[in-house]
This record gives structure tokens, C-alpha cells and sequence, in this order.
């Protein structure tokens, strides 16, 4: 490439209308994302035909790693990237508290309507989707993006935020699946804990690895057992109870996990991360 394309590119990098709008980005790039998946994920509509457990999987997760390959190859040369293998156990050791819905999950396994190895395979496949996609689209596309330009505790803090309510909101389209109201809005405030949670390990790893991990486990072992990732019936008062009382633990658990003392921590591992794409603090983003 010549000198002088490198330059175009620069020059059009530094004033993407997207990307250099954080805010903008937590909405486009998820929508992006979804665009991505859905065309690459096309084949997966054949499969389901023959096995309708299968829903999404194999094509659409190849589509969420093509958004993250795109997403980096639009940077500089010495962007990371979000996949790297450094503190993925670190990450697992902060996720732990959310694996406790794993192991309900799997306690009801005596439940399961479908026991056939297809099937099973099937929704294993099924749940890792999810697992997969709406990490890369919420943390991997929009979170890594609000690292690039946030540096400070409280900015760092309203991201993990955001795009933890973001997440949870999604969860909403459920209702038009045929989700019950009462657990479409359980589920939606749960996802917005659990997502304020994923944030902050993904804020304080640098990498994608954990949260994909726990939240397919997560998934894999609701489908495994239920064979559906929507729940048609209502939930009770008491499950819904302790499920808001588990979103604000996971919540508390990733502010707290994103304290001030730990900011320069977090600022180093990101710094090296977008390397000479980072926006220092008191610069003027590149859009302006």
C-alpha cells in the first residue's frame, strides 16, 4: 500500500462518523453487528429447517469473529484487538458470582424434554450464539470503543453502565417471540446486571474470552434443559424476586470492580491495547 493511501485511510479513520463517537457507537455498531450475523448466519436458516432446536449457531458465530476481525482492520496497524488469551482466568475468577446460574440450570436437568445427542448438540450450539454475538456486539465493538476515549473512573463506570442497560433492553424483542411479560421483564433486568458485570471484566481483562465463556455457559445450559431460549410462561413473584436481587449484586460487583484505585490499571491495559489509536485524556477526540 503507498504512502499516500495510507494517508487517505488515516484521514477518513480519523473522522468516521461512528467510531469516533462512543456514544453513537453503543447504538450503530451492535446494529451492525446484527447485520453481519444475519448475512453470514443465512446457512443456518437451511439447518434449522431439518432440526428446529438448531435456530442460530455455527455460520452466525463465524459472523460475530468477522465483525471483530473488521472492527480491528480498521484501525491502526497496532490495534490489538479484544481476543487476546492474557487474564482469561483472571476473568473467570471475577465471573464467578455469575455462575451460580449454570449450576440451577444443570439442577433441573432431570427436566429435560429432549435427551436425544442431536438435540443436545443442537442446543449447545444454540446457546453458545448468544454467548458468542452479544459479547462482541455490547463489549467487544461498543465497550473496547468507550475505552478508547473514557479514562477516568466515573466515565469508565457510566460505560459499563450503558451498555449494561443497552444489553438488558435488548431482551425486550423476547416479547415478540412469545415470551410471558412477567419474565420478558425479569430477564430484561437481570441481563441489565449481568451486563453491567460482563462490562467491568471485560474493562478490566482486555479481552472478550471470559464473558463469552460465562455468558455460554450460561445459555447452554438454560437450552440444554429447557430446549428454548424463551420462557412462555410467567415467572413467580419469588423467582422474580431473586433474580432483581441477583442483578443488582452482579451490578454493585462490576462498579465495584471498576473503583477508582483501579483505573490506572485498567487505563494501562487499554493504552496497549489501541495503541497509537488511543485518545489520551484532554486530547480532542479525532472527530473534532
Amino acid at each position: 500500500m503507498s504512502v499516500e493511501m495510507k494517508d487517505k485511510i488515516q484521514a477518513l479513520r480519523q473522522k468516521h462518523i461512528v467510531m469516533n463517537r462512543p456514544y453513537l457507537a453503543l447504538i450503530v455498531m451492535p446494529l451492525w453487528a446484527c447485520l453481519i450475523k444475519n448475512l453470514v448466519g443465512m446457512p443456518d436458516i437451511a439447518i434449522s429447517v431439518e432440526w428446529p432446536v438448531y435456530k442460530v449457531g455455527v455460520f452466525a458465530i463465524l459472523g460475530a469473529f468477522m465483525c471483530l476481525k473488521l472492527h480491528r482492520k480498521w484501525f491502526s496497524s497496532d490495534y490489538k484487538g479484544n481476543l487476546l488469551g492474557r487474564n482469561t482466568l483472571y476473568g473467570l475468577l471475577l465471573l464467578l458470582p455469575s455462575m451460580i446460574f449454570v449450576v440451577l440450570n444443570l439442577l433441573g436437568i432431570k427436566n429435560m424434554k429432549e435427551t436425544s445427542f442431536i438435540t443436545i448438540l443442537m442446543s449447545v450450539i444454540a446457546g453458545a450464539t448468544p454467548g458468542v454475538f452479544e459479547e462482541v456486539a455490547f463489549r467487544g465493538l461498543a465497550g473496547s470503543n468507550f475505552m478508547r476515549f473514557f479514562h477516568d473512573g466515573k466515565k469508565i463506570r457510566i460505560a459499563a453502565i450503558l451498555t449494561g442497560v443497552i444489553f438488558g433492553g435488548v431482551h425486550i424483542v423476547n416479547l415478540i417471540k412469545g415470551a410471558a411479560l412477567s419474565s420478558t421483564f425479569t430477564q430484561v433486568l437481570y441481563a441489565i446486571g449481568l451486563g453491567i458485570l460482563f462490562a467491568a471484566v471485560f474493562f478490566r481483562t482486555g479481552t472478550l474470552w471470559p464473558t463469552i465463556i460465562v455468558h455460554s455457559l450460561i445459555d447452554i445450559s438454560h437450552y440444554v434443559v429447557h430446549s428454548s431460549g424463551v420462557l412462555s410462561s410467567e415467572t413467580p413473584t419469588a423467582q422474580i424476586i431473586m433474580l432483581s436481587a441477583f442483578a443488582v449484586v452482579y451490578a454493585g460487583w462490576g462498579l465495584y470492580l471498576l473503583r477508582d484505585s483501579k483505573v490506572p490499571e485498567i487505563n494501562a491495559i487499554w493504552k496497549d491495547i489501541w495503541g497509537s489509536d488511543y485518545v489520551e485524556e484532554g486530547k480532542p477526540a479525532p472527530a473534532e
